[in-house]
């Protein structure tokens, strides 16, 4: 599945054939402006449900996150709530960037979804989380889980993960830490061992300790162990960014930082997205975006790492090779998901926006789409899918 925002409208497509072709699904416009979608999808007792939460923008000074379930065999058959209403803007320009999650396929029963979201406070911006046990009919009500209201300009961004080893719920944000010499922007962790709980959220571990801004961060948990890796960028000064390893064996408790990403270089790797297998024995895969020194845009990159090796990332291949329209600054974060009917080495999905002028497109990819034996590189005409 494939969600896109366009000019206030939310389109939903998907895929029956691993990728290779596309078909729309559902679309819709909520309000004045409806973005930033984020979906899930389960089978439950026989049933299928797509859901997808997203950012209501009414006006700009008042946001609400919304949730939609759909049954993609019967799109008629769908239903809307509000999981947190009258959020009071400050800025216009910022956004709430839902994140969502499920238990399923851990549980093919009695699955949960979980989301976080975060929202601007008069000098933070602190991170919600709010989850549904009903399939989506009905959300808890939305729980802060920052753990302390550190001033910081920069959107929290937080990114959500289940863990099947321990049912555990992890988040991982920014927000400042202390680095040993200076107050800087870092990477925390946060994690709910109760199945996302109200109240059974621990105190947040703070992760990075780098004297740089991090950022953006990105969560994964291995399907069988308790490791847990976290991706995030740091800010070496324009245009160097990197992409950082964050990693933890016992789920959570401790973590060590490994370093840069395999290829860095003193250009830029920013916006990074990251996922896991759903077997034993799997891997880590990522996804992130390389820039090019102007005017020649960017690329996409991809890496892995197997569960039981969270510092031994192979190098990157440039799914994007050649493409200078990817690294314009308008939408430039790629997404990865995983396709669980394929092995760990043909499983992922990755997603990105090109801007060629005057409109977006969507592309995506994935190792068997052309070739068995892994991503493709050359020019983009002759391996990319175009999502309609």
């Amino acid at each position: 599945m494939a969600a896109i925002g366009c000019v206030g409208r939310i389109l939903i497509y998907h895929s029956t054939d691993n990728g290779f072709s596309w078909s729309w699904l559902i679309s819709f416009v909520h309000g004045s402006h409806s973005r930033n979608p984020a979906l899930a999808y389960i089978e439950n007792y026989g049933q299928k449900w797509l859901v997808f939460v997203y950012e209501l923008v009414t006006s700009d000074s008042s946001r609400s996150l919304q949730a939609i379930r759909v049954d993609p065999d019967d799109t008629s058959n769908w239903s809307s709530t509000t999981i947190d209403g009258g959020i009071v803007w400050t800025t216009p320009a910022n956004e709430l960037h839902p994140q969502i999650t499920t238990d399923f396929p851990d549980f093919t029963g009695g699955v949960y979804f979980y989301v976080t979201y975060a929202k601007p406070s008069i000098d933070y911006y602190p991170v919600f989380f709010a989850r549904s046990t009903d399939q989506a009919e009905t959300w808890s009500t939305p729980e802060n889980i920052t753990g302390g209201s550190e001033n910081t300009g920069l959107e929290s961004r937080p990114e959500i993960a289940y863990c099947a080893n321990n049912d555990d719920v992890y988040v991982a944000f920014s927000k400042p830490g202390w680095t040993g010499s200076v107050w800087a922007p870092q990477i925390w962790v946060t994690s709910n061992v109760n199945y996302g709980a109200t109240g059974a959220w621990g105190t947040p571990v703070q992760v990075t300790t780098s004297d740089r801004n991090d950022s953006d961060p990105a969560i994964a948990a291995a399907w069988d162990s308790n490791t847990i890796v976290v991706l995030n960028t740091t800010d070496y000064g324009a245009p160097d960014n990197d992409v950082q390893v964050s990693y933890s064996t016992d789920g959570g408790a401790n973590w060590d930082w490994w370093g840069s990403m395999p290829g860095w270089t003193y250009e830029g790797e920013s916006h990074v997205d990251v996922a896991a297998s759903h077997v034993a024995s799997g891997r880590f895969h990522a996804v992130y975006r390389h820039n090019l020194p102007n005017p020649d845009g960017g690329d996409v990159w991809y890496s892995w790492a197997n569960f039981d090796s969270p510092t031994a990332w192979s190098n990157p291949v440039d799914v994007d090779q050649g493409s200078t329209v990817s690294g314009y600054d308008y939408y430039p974060r790629p997404a990865i998901g995983i396709n669980p009917s394929l092995p760990p080495a043909n499983e992922a999905a990755i997603a990105w926006t090109s801007y060629a002028g005057p409109f977006y497109d969507v592309y995506f990819d994935s190792p068997s789409l052309i070739f068995a034996d892994g991503f493709e590189s050359g020019d983009q005409s002759e391996w990319s899918s175009v999502v309609p």
